[in-house]
């Protein structure tokens, strides 16, 4: 089969799965959520730039310089979602779900804790974005690029009420996560995931449901 280097449009769905301290996996149940409301996911990079040295002799004459390689150290993201899904904020933010009967309703805000401990576990990120060939969609085994962020921590972003739909917005970022285990099964064969995620071809994509569900670990 001819390699394919394709488009992508469209970000069609996300996966948001809990994870422990450690950034293993954590267990359900309520523990994992996928949401088909996102509108945009902007990924800005950190770079840090490499080490640059310049010696100079006593006549201000350059001797010798050296240019170190810049570093990718993390990304940060701002997600703007289409619906009110309390279930999802939850998970993200460390926010208190507000239930009725076992259906998520609201949340309630989570204040600054005392110290420099983080306030919510952190979680896995994945997007889905449709792949595009010239002028439509993608074939099998190609239709879908699939985005994986393996370690990634949200707070609420700002928000706008007004006379027009509401926008729920989250801030984070990223961190490298050596500990991370992907459980979905829908993962290239023979790969493994790198520190800081990435991202690949894919012929799948999860149902989307409005609240959460249980990740098929124990």
């Amino acid at each position: 089969m001819a390699a394919k280097c394709l488009s992508a449009i469209r970000l069609c769905v996300i996966r948001v799965t809990k994870l422990n301290a450690d950034g293993s996996p954590a267990a359900g149940p309520n523990n994992a959520y996928v949401s088909n409301s996102p509108i945009t996911l902007n990924v800005t990079p950190e770079i840090e730039a490499g080490e640059d040295r310049t010696l100079r002799s006593g006549c201000g004459c350059v001797v010798a310089t050296s240019k170190g390689d810049d570093s990718l150290k993390r990304f940060t993201f701002e997600l703007d979602l289409a619906k009110i899904e309390p279930g999802l904020l939850a998970l993200l933010i460390g926010a208190d779900q507000i239930s009725s009967g076992a259906d998520p309703i609201g949340v309630w805000w989570k204040g600054q804790l005392t110290c420099d401990s983080p306030a919510v576990n952190p979680v896995a990120l994945e997007g889905w974005q449709t792949a595009w060939d010239g002028a439509g969609p993608a074939a099998s085994p190609n239709r879908y690029i699939h985005w994986l962020w393996t370690y990634t921590r949200w707070q609420i972003g700002p928000l706008t009420l007004q006379d027009d739909f509401f926008q729920p917005r989250v801030t984070g970022f990223s961190l490298a996560n050596n500990a991370y285990t992907h459980i979905w099964g829908d993962l290239p064969s023979g790969t493994t995931p790198g520190p800081l995620g990435g991202f690949f071809y894919s012929d799948s994509i999860p149902t989307a449901q409005c609240g959460p569900l249980s990740q098929p670990i124990t």
